[in-house]
């Protein structure tokens, strides 16, 4: 009964042991996905940003499209006048 008991703790602590390692890993891949997480969320702000960007400068382009269009209107009345 001594051994069977032995075997049994021995089996026991070895599940332990492995339960504690899983449970590490897992709380590894967790982290890790946390990370990535925080990665995508910074990548979804880069990309908002580029977004942002590209519109503003659209904006900006046709504001001054649109400054110059008045500016070659002024030119062109003062040449008729």
């Amino acid at each position: 009964m001594a051994v069977v008991a032995a075997v049994v703790g021995a089996v026991l602590a070895f599940g332990a042991v492995i339960a504690a390692v899983m449970g590490a890993v897992i709380g590894a891949v967790m982290a890790f996905g946390a990370v990535i997480r925080a990665v995508m969320a910074f990548g979804a702000v880069i990309v908002f940003g580029a977004v942002l960007g590209a519109v503003i400068g659209a904006v900006i382009g046709v504001i001054k499209v649109l400054s110059s269009l008045k500016k070659g209107e002024r030119l062109a009345l003062n040449v008729r006048k």
